[in-house]
C-alpha cells in the first residue's frame, strides 16, 4: 500500500516539475528553479505528515492489543479512504474503536445487522454505491468513510458524527443523544495524545 502511495506521489511530482519546466525561462534550464524547490518541499512535507498520521493510527491500535500486521493494514486503509473522502483519519479510527468496542473485529455483526469494523448496515453500503463484502476491511472502511463524509457534509462536523451512529432522521428531528459524540471525542483525544 505504502509503495503505491509513494509511487503516486512521485508521478505527481514529476508531472508538476514537467509542467513547471515548460513555463520556465531559459535561465533555469537544467537546474531546479525556485518553484520546483517549493513544490518538492511541499510534497515532501505532505508525505511526512501522512506517514506520521499513519504511524500514530497504527501505534494506537497496537496499544489496544491489535497485532502489528492488522494495525498497519488498517492504518493504511484509513489513510487511503479518509483522504479520498476528505474526512479526519483520527475520527475514522475513533469510530472503528467505538463501533467494535475496541476489538477491531472485522467479523463483528451487531443486533441490527451492522457489520464489520465501522458497523455498516447493508442498506447504507447500497446507498453509498460500494460493492463487496462488508467483512472485508477495505470495503468497510471505504463505505464508512464515504458515509461519514456524507453525514458531515449534510449536518456539519459534530452532528455528522451523531448522524453516522444514530441516523439522519434522529438528527433532523432533534431526537438524538450526544453520548456517542462525547465518546468519539474522548477516543480521538487518546489517539492524538497517547
Amino acid at each position: 500500500m505504502m509503495k503505491t502511495m509513494y509511487r503516486s506521489i512521485i508521478i505527481v511530482l514529476l508531472l508538476m516539475i514537467a509542467a513547471c519546466s515548460a513555463t520556465d525561462s531559459g535561465e533555469y534550464r537544467g537546474k531546479a528553479a525556485p518553484q520546483h524547490q517549493r513544490i518538492l518541499a511541499t510534497a515532501h512535507s505532505l508525505a511526512l505528515e501522512k506517514g506520521r498520521v499513519e504511524h500514530a493510527l497504527a501505534a494506537h491500535m497496537i496499544s489496544q492489543k491489535l497485532s502489528r500486521q492488522k494495525s498497519d493494514e488498517y492504518a493504511s486503509l484509513i489513510i487511503k479512504h479518509s483522504a479520498a473522502y476528505q474526512v479526519d483519519p483520527y475520527l475514522v479510527l475513533a469510530i472503528m474503536e467505538a463501533e467494535t468496542g475496541g476489538t477491531y473485529d472485522r467479523r463483528l455483526v451487531g443486533e441490527h445487522g451492522d457489520t464489520g469494523l465501522m458497523q455498516i448496515l447493508p442498506s447504507t453500503q447500497k446507498y453509498m454505491g460500494i460493492k463487496g463484502s462488508l467483512f472485508e476491511p477495505s470495503v468497510n472502511i471505504q463505505t464508512g468513510s464515504k458515509y461519514l463524509a456524507y453525514c458531515q457534509k449534510r449536518f456539519g462536523y459534530r452532528l455528522g458524527i451523531v448522524a453516522y451512529n444514530q441516523g439522519e432522521g434522529n438528527v433532523r428531528k432533534g431526537t438524538y443523544s450526544k453520548a456517542y459524540l462525547y465518546r468519539i471525542e474522548r477516543i480521538m483525544a487518546a489517539i492524538r495524545n497517547p
